[in-house]
């Protein structure tokens, strides 16, 4: 319970799910957040999503990319609980590194908006990138594609938690 859980997924599944159900079974499972990667604010379905976590005590993390607007930024930034996702790169996760001046400016504008916490991701590959991405002021460091490249690449392995657990720590203890 000390451990946020954020469920991540798209639009389309929870809809057809349907919603109603999907947040009542993650409120269920100790759940504490939701992120929909393809899912813009005006859209009705993730209104319907985020009234229905917000009845729950849920949040509906927001995703910033590089690409959004001043505008968008702040429509984002009046809706956003929990923290925001500063996605770090164009493109799709995995792909790219992060640039942590690019990092450190997009933090400061976000900044600007809100007083939620931002947390920034995508393009961390290693502890090292992970280290330099904290250097930048954010609150916090999202580090997604390469844990799940470790875990299809060793799935077979019968000690896998726990050498996850070990590949984790890697990361944490240079933040530290």
């Amino acid at each position: 319970s000390d451990v946020g859980i954020v469920m991540m997924g798209y639009i389309a599944n929870l809809y057809k799910y349907p919603i109603t159900e999907f947040v009542n079974d993650i409120n269920k499972s100790g759940a504490d957040a939701c992120l929909v990667v393809d899912a813009p604010h005006e859209l009705k379905e993730e209104n319907i999503l985020r009234e229905e976590l917000n009845k729950n005590d849920l949040v509906l993390i927001k995703l910033i990319a590089p690409t959004t607007t001043g505008k968008r930024r702040e429509e984002i930034a009046k809706l956003a609980r929990g923290f925001i996702y500063g996605v770090n790169v164009k493109g799709i996760t995995g792909v790219k590194d992060a640039n942590s001046i690019n990092v450190s400016k997009m933090y400061k504008d976000i900044k600007k908006l809100t007083k939620v916490p931002i947390c920034s991701g995508f393009g961390i590959k290693t502890p090292l990138d992970a280290k330099k991405i904290a250097s930048t002021g954010v609150e916090g460091v999202i580090v997604g594609s390469t844990f799940v490249d470790y875990i299809e690449k060793n799935i077979n392995d019968t000690n896998l938690s726990k050498n996850l657990g070990i590949k984790i720590k890697e990361f944490t203890n240079k933040l530290n």
